[in-house]
């Protein structure tokens, strides 16, 4: 009895080992190859760069509008955090316990919100409305 649990679970290993061979299952690679502006779209560089003087600028503005969990500001004064031809939705902060400010912007077909936190970490969510394409960089 021994030996049939023995050989069933190995029956069972080869079974799932090549269920998760690409080659064998037809599982294709999903990478995507990213065009050259998309790629300095998603690059957070910039904005570990800016991290500090999104602040130091956030810091020294009144908001224009305060809703019950966000307040917004102007977002002429966040031009220069964007790239050149962007349009800015909105700048602001939420109340959620969490020292953050949020820059929606649209670039042609791309949307991109990137969110700096006082800790240093920065999330780039990109939108692509024409392709669907979607990514988050951290």
């Amino acid at each position: 009895m021994k030996k049939v649990y023995v050989l069933l679970s190995f029956i069972c290993l080869v079974i799932i080992l090549n269920a998760c061979d690409p080659e064998k299952s037809g599982i294709k690679n999903n990478s995507v190859n990213l065009s050259k502006s998309e790629k300095e779209l998603v690059n957070i560089e910039k904005e570990k760069e800016n991290l500090e003087l999104v602040f130091q600028t956030s810091a020294k503005l009144t908001p224009i509008e305060i809703g019950k969990h966000t307040k917004l500001f102007e977002p002429d004064e966040f031009k220069q955090f964007v790239p050149v031809g962007s349009k800015i939705g909105q700048v602001g902060t939420t109340f959620d316990g969490i020292n953050d400010i949020f820059i929606d912007y649209f670039i042609g077909n791309e949307r991109l919100i990137v969110t700096y936190f006082e800790d240093g970490t920065i999330h780039k969510t990109y939108l692509n409305r024409e392709t669907g394409l979607l990514f988050i960089a951290k």
